[in-house]
């Protein structure tokens, strides 16, 4: 889908996610996690304008369990 390909949730997106937690005083290293941020801000982006399976697509491309997975069943099917 094209908006898994080219959405990129900007600094502007990231700021504007801090100030409204800030307005709810919750405290966090906001910059030490902003990538991982950034993409559940995109999922939930994703989830509200399309699906959730589209969110489950963007949170799973950086799901180190769920891509060890994929690769064992991809070495699984090539065995057969």
């Amino acid at each position: 889908m094209e908006f898994r390909e080219s959405f990129k949730a900007d600094d502007i997106l990231f700021e504007s996610f801090i100030d409204f937690m800030g307005r709810y005083n919750f405290r966090l290293d906001y910059y030490q996690y902003e990538d991982l941020i950034k993409r559940y801000l995109k999922a939930s982006l994703a989830e509200q304008l399309f699906s959730p399976d589209l969110k489950a697509e963007i949170l799973g491309e950086a799901d180190p369990m769920l891509q060890r997975i994929l690769s064992l069943d991809g070495q699984m099917v090539a065995q057969d």
